[in-house]
């Protein structure tokens, strides 16, 4: 079934970005990776039924849930329309749900308006204060060496380390996008198992 192996392909990226703790470029291109494919599950699933019922739509054709019934009704597949009359009901459901809502917007915000995922929405915290030692070689009146340190502070771009990246998805203030993501690929798993109990 395709619609698992995507899944399984997003929670590879959803590992990946776990993983990532200092590369905020190299995280965003993880979660445009997860974005696509959480968000494909669904179609996938219209594949893996079209073919388990036999309608005549292949993994070539363009599918919707539109065009999976017209072929059900065409074929007068009673199986497949009663499959897509339910998907379409749960697919409801499922997107309405707050976090698909806005991981979904975040993908389309990605892949549509062809900016970066959750740039603007970023937090990028660091304090630091990077303090050189300078020292000053010197020799008094009598001619002994003297040394004195002085204190340099100033501001510069922190090391990695020191940057802390809280990226937000703009839909859910104060929910941390790693924790929307992992809630989304539960709720993808609950929609996946409940159509396969549905229509085994």
């Amino acid at each position: 079934m395709t619609a698992e192996s995507k899944l399984d392909e997003a929670k590879f990226f959803f590992k990946k970005m776990l993983k990532i703790k200092d590369n905020y470029s190299e995280w965003r291109y993880y979660f445009s990776a997860f974005l696509c494919s959480v968000r494909s599950i669904p179609y996938h699933l219209l594949y893996d039924y079209a073919k388990k019922i036999d309608i005549g739509l292949y993994l070539n054709d363009y599918i919707d849930s539109k065009i999976f019934r017209k072929k059900a009704l065409e074929q007068n597949k009673q199986d497949a329309l009663s499959f897509v009359d339910w998907y379409n009901k749960k697919l409801i459901e499922f997107l309405k749900k707050n976090v698909v809502e806005a991981i979904i917007k975040s993908r389309n915000i990605d892949i549509h308006r062809n900016i970066a995922p959750l740039e603007s929405f970023a937090s990028l915290s660091a304090n630091f204060t990077i303090s050189d030692r300078v020292k000053f070689d010197s020799r008094d009146n009598e001619g002994r060496d003297t040394r004195r340190d002085k204190i340099n502070k100033k501001s510069a771009l922190p090391s990695s380390d020191l940057i802390e990246v809280k990226p937000y998805l703009p839909e859910l203030p104060g929910v941390n996008v790693h924790d929307a993501c992992k809630e989304s690929l539960r709720l993808m798993r609950i929609f996946i198992d409940e159509i396969h109990q549905k229509f085994p």
